[in-house]
């Protein structure tokens, strides 16, 4: 009879901290549903700065939102090489504050990547570098695409020779010991970094814990199967 009691008493404390869990679940939502809005609502001037004097060839990238980020995703030319390449830049917060993400698919060079996610990053500046060194939002989007078709086109080169053609600081350098710092800095923080998307949790608790191939494909760098890239028998 007792523990018939203790059964009936533990199945209403659970009842009722589902209730108060779902009431606290609803007022968190509605919460950020009135306060939060995406930079490109609360700051429309630097969404028209960013897509101005966009050429007829950049045309076709698609802009699309996840989480919180505005994701700019599509194919570019590796000119002079006759390949191509998926890329897709994230911006998930003001362009003017915060810098972009930028990724690609095809082969990962490690060396000239960041290792913070499973789409490695593009290194397309370092960290000590001056603000005349990184992109900025008055260069516009299209200096960012041409900035990242040479960094693949570098790493094209790279994996050929051995040799980076062009400005080059890395943490593996472990001589310098600005790099040997750096490099324990990333291995200290990379565990808590936060996710690419901008919902401020951290990435392993985030699109870390998705499937790899649903993380590329939203962010447009799956490649497609073997036998899609087969030319078809005349």
């Amino acid at each position: 009879m007792r523990a018939h009691g203790a059964r009936k008493s533990r199945a209403r404390r659970l009842r009722y901290l589902r209730i108060q869990a779902r009431r606290l679940a609803r007022r968190v939502s509605l919460r950020a549903a009135t306060d939060w809005q995406p930079w490109w609502v609360e700051s429309p001037d630097e969404l028209v700065l960013l897509e101005a004097g966009l050429p007829p060839e950049y045309q076709h990238l698609e802009r699309v939102v996840i989480g919180r980020a505005l994701v700019y995703r599509g194919e570019v030319l590796l000119d002079p090489l006759p390949n191509t390449r998926r890329i897709a830049i994230v911006f998930n917060g003001c362009p003017s504050r915060t810098l972009p993400v930028v990724m690609s698919d095809g082969p990962r060079t490690r060396r000239h990547r960041f290792t913070s996610y499973r789409p490695l990053p593009l290194c397309l500046w370092y960290s000590g570098d001056g603000p005349e060194q990184r992109w900025r939002l008055a260069q516009g989007l299209v200096e960012l695409v041409d900035l990242t078709r040479l960094h693949l086109l570098r790493e094209a080169r790279f994996r050929q020779t051995g040799r980076w053609r062009g400005p080059e600081v890395h943490p593996d350098d472990l001589d310098v010991p600005t790099n040997r710092a750096f490099r324990r800095a990333l291995d200290r923080d990379g565990p808590r970094l936060k996710c690419w998307c901008g919902s401020g949790r951290r990435y392993i608790r985030c699109h870390g814990q998705v499937a790899e191939e649903r993380e590329l494909a939203a962010l447009g760098l799956l490649q497609p199967p073997v036998h899609q890239q087969l030319p078809k028998a005349a």
